[in-house]
C-alpha cells in the first residue's frame, strides 16, 4: 500500500482530500437523494457536502475575479497553492487512502482561501461563509468526534484484552496494523514482536525465525501468538498478501492451537 506509483491511486487521493474537510467515508447519502429520499442519519453529512460545494464555488469565483492589479496578492495565493500541490505526489505515492496526510497541506490551502476571501466579506457573504463552516463542523462532530466519545474504539478493546492475556515472556507476530499499536503505546504490551520480512525470497528465513522463536519462548515459559487467519475474509487475506506483503503462507506451515478470544478476534498459539 505504501510507496507505489499507480494511476488508480489518484482518485482515492482526491477522495481523501475531500474527506479531510467533510465526512465522506461514512457516506453522504447521495444515492438516497438521487432516488428522492433523504436518510436522517446522513442529513448533516449531506448538508456538509453542499456547504463544501458552496464554499468551493464561491472561492473559485472570487479567484477568477481577482484583479490583476493585485499582483502581490496573486503571487501570495499562487505560492500557497503551489505549497499545497507539492504534497500531492508524496501522498499519492505513499498512502492516498488516509485523509490525515492532508492535515499539513490543508494549512496552505486554507491560507490561500483566506487570502482569496480577504476584503470580500460583506454581511451576506459572511452569513453564507459562517453557515457553511458551521454545517461542516457539526457534520464532522456528529460523524466522528461524538461516536468516538461515547463508544470505545473496537480495536482498542482488542488491544486491551490482548495485553491482559499476554506476558512479557510472549511474542506476537503482527499480520495487520489495525490494533496492535494500541497494545504497545496505550496498554503497555511488554512482550516481544516478531516482524516477518515481506519479500517472498525471505520465506525460508521467515520460517526459521518463527521456528527459533517458538523454541526460545517454550524454554522461557512463554508462547508465540498470531491472529487466527480464519478471522480474516478471503479478500482481506489477499489484500494483506499482495498489497502489504505479509507472507501469510509461512504462518500456515505451523500447527496452531486456539489461545484466547478478544472482541470476536481469535488468537492462536503457534506450536512446533
Amino acid at each position: 500500500i505504501w510507496g507505489r506509483w499507480e494511476l488508480g491511486r489518484f482518485f482515492p487521493a482526491v477522495t481523501s482530500a475531500v474527506a479531510s474537510f467533510i465526512p465522506v467515508w461514512q457516506g453522504l447519502g447521495l444515492r438516497d437523494l438521487w432516488h428522492g429520499y433523504i436518510s436522517p442519519d446522513k442529513f448533516l453529512s449531506l448538508l456538509s457536502f453542499f456547504a463544501f460545494l458552496t464554499l468551493s464555488g464561491l472561492t473559485l469565483i472570487f479567484l477568477m475575479r481577482q484583479s490583476l492589479k493585485d499582483a502581490h496578492q496573486l503571487r501570495e495565493i499562487a505560492w500557497l497553492l503551489l505549497g499545497y500541490m507539492l504534497f500531492w505526489p508524496f501522498i499519492v505515492w505513499w498512502d492516498p487512502y488516509e485523509p490525515k496526510w492532508f492535515v499539513i497541506p490543508n494549512l496552505f490551502l486554507v491560507a490561500a482561501i483566506t487570502k482569496i476571501w480577504y476584503n470580500r466579506l460583506n454581511f451576506n457573504r459572511l452569513w453564507v461563509f459562517g453557515t457553511c463552516i458551521t454545517i461542516i463542523g457539526l457534520a464532522n462532530f456528529n460523524s466522528t468526534i461524538w461516536p468516538y466519545h461515547v463508544s470505545q474504539n473496537p480495536y482498542m478493546q482488542v488491544a486491551q484484552c490482548f495485553t491482559k492475556q499476554t506476558t512479557k515472556s510472549d511474542t506476537f507476530i503482527p499480520t495487520d496494523w489495525n490494533w496492535f499499536d494500541y497494545a504497545t503505546y496505550q496498554f503497555g504490551y511488554q512482550g516481544e514482536v516478531l516482524k516477518l520480512k515481506r519479500d517472498p525470497k525471505y520465506q525460508k528465513q521467515n520460517f526459521e525465525s518463527i521456528m527459533k522463536e517458538v523454541v526460545k519462548k517454550r524454554q522461557q515459559g512463554g508462547n508465540v501468538y498470531v491472529t487466527d487467519l480464519n478471522s480474516y475474509s478471503a479478500d482481506t487475506l489477499e489484500y494483506f498478501s499482495k498489497q502489504v506483503g505479509i507472507p501469510m503462507e509461512v504462518l500456515t506451515q505451523f500447527q496452531q492451537k486456539p489461545a484466547f478470544t478478544c472482541n470476536n478476534w481469535q488468537f492462536m498459539k503457534i506450536v512446533y
